[in-house]
């Protein structure tokens, strides 16, 4: 889950500046769970740590406490080259669609005001 309250704060609710970000979020990370799973898939532990970093980065900063802690365990492996286990693999792909469909409402309910 979610929670802006802060982002918006750090943003100063300067509502372009938000759109942006939100907007840029949804079209970097539309096909995340397919990225991790295919990098996953390869072995490729260099990358999932660039992609969960930034992830996990990102939901930090949208107030998100569960996905970005996955992330974090999932980063922290892969940063000193270990593999990650797959069901922490599995439980990111599975958060991250409601992820974005909070990101989604979040954004069509600040620009409708």
């Amino acid at each position: 889950m979610i929670d802006l309250t802060n982002f918006f704060k750090q943003w100063e609710n300067n509502s372009e500046s938000i759109e942006v970000i939100l907007t840029a979020y949804l079209d970097e990370y539309a096909e995340a769970e397919t990225t991790l799973r295919t990098l996953f898939d390869a072995q490729n532990w260099g990358e999932i740590y660039i992609f969960s970093h930034s992830l996990k980065g990102l939901l930090v900063d949208f107030g998100e406490k569960d996905t970005s802690v996955i992330l974090a365990e999932i980063e922290q492996k892969t940063q000193i080259g270990q593999s990650v286990d797959e069901h922490l693999i599995n439980q990111t792909c599975l958060a991250l669609p409601d992820i974005h469909a909070q990101i989604q409402t979040e954004l069509s309910c600040f620009l409708t005001k």
